[in-house]
């Protein structure tokens, strides 16, 4: 009792846990992603395929900026006023295009704790399996 049997690589989140992240935070500011009805399957795949090997704390950093510009944007338009904030894709996308994960930073030193880790760790994450997980393909291009 008291302690650990394994240790877990907890790595970058996988496509379905990006999308996740990215709801719960935009569930707090825009009340539509609650429902999950406001990007379309491909627009998700779109800012997933566009977030890889971002983390968390980057997602949730990525939507607070685009609801501060946003909100700045509408409280300069007298068209918007008094209207619940809205953010769509184009506005995460402008915000990830802006951002420079620390996988670009300093990639040598994660890619060396990723493999490190590969060999005595448990991965903590199980396999994505869902219909935002990328298709594995061979060098050949086969599936």
């Amino acid at each position: 009792m008291g302690r650990f049997d394994e240790i877990f690589y907890v790595g970058f989140p996988q496509a379905i846990e990006r999308k996740e992240i990215l709801m719960m935070h935009l569930a707090q500011l825009d009340e539509r992603y609650k429902n999950d009805n406001v990007l379309t399957e491909k627009e998700w795949r779109i800012i997933l395929n566009k977030t890889v090997n971002c983390t968390g704390a980057e997602l949730a950093q990525m939507v607070e900026k685009t609801a501060r510009c946003s909100f700045r944007a509408a409280s300069r338009s007298l068209f918007y006023q008094g209207r619940e904030m809205q953010i769509g894709l184009g506005e995460l996308l402008e915000q990830r295009s802006l951002m420079v994960p620390l996988y670009v930073r300093d990639t040598d030193r994660i890619l060396a704790i990723e493999n490190r880790a590969k060999y005595i760790c448990q991965p903590a994450s199980s396999t994505d399996t869902s219909e935002f997980a990328p298709v594995i393909t061979s060098f050949w291009g086969e599936r």
